[in-house]
């Protein structure tokens, strides 16, 4: 699901259903192999922490769609990601008296990300 890590491969349902003026769709998907990658620069602390998590993943597309006459139509769209991964931050302190030291950490990532849209259009 994270393009920048790489993604995922998953399985996905989805369906959709039309009559003249008005459709639906709806997907759901799972991913058991979801892949997160984090990096975060504590310049303050001078600390750089990397993690590379795995884990389960499912997403969720709800669609609806409205079309007034055959230009104009509207659209409610809900774009849901939730994922949970585990993993392992690596840690080093790259400035002061601390500099090199390294060590490692569990580390889990849990997030919702959400994307809600309405629109009016025009068909050409």
């Amino acid at each position: 699901f994270d393009r920048k890590a790489g993604g995922a491969p998953c399985a996905e349902a989805a369906c959709q259903m039309r009559m003249p003026w008005v459709s639906f769709f709806g997907s759901l998907g799972y991913s058991p192999n979801a892949k997160v990658k984090d990096e975060d620069d504590h310049k303050i602390r001078s600390i750089l922490a990397k993690t590379d998590a795995e884990g389960d993943a499912v997403k969720m597309t709800l669609q609806g769609r409205c079309d007034y006459n055959e230009y104009v139509f509207a659209l409610i769209r809900a774009d849901i990601i939730v994922y949970d991964v585990d993993g392992t931050e690596h840690d080093i302190t790259y400035a002061g008296d601390d500099a090199g030291n390294a060590w490692t950490i569990d580390h889990s990532v849990s997030s919702v990300q959400d994307n809600f849209t309405i629109a009016v259009g025009v068909k050409f």
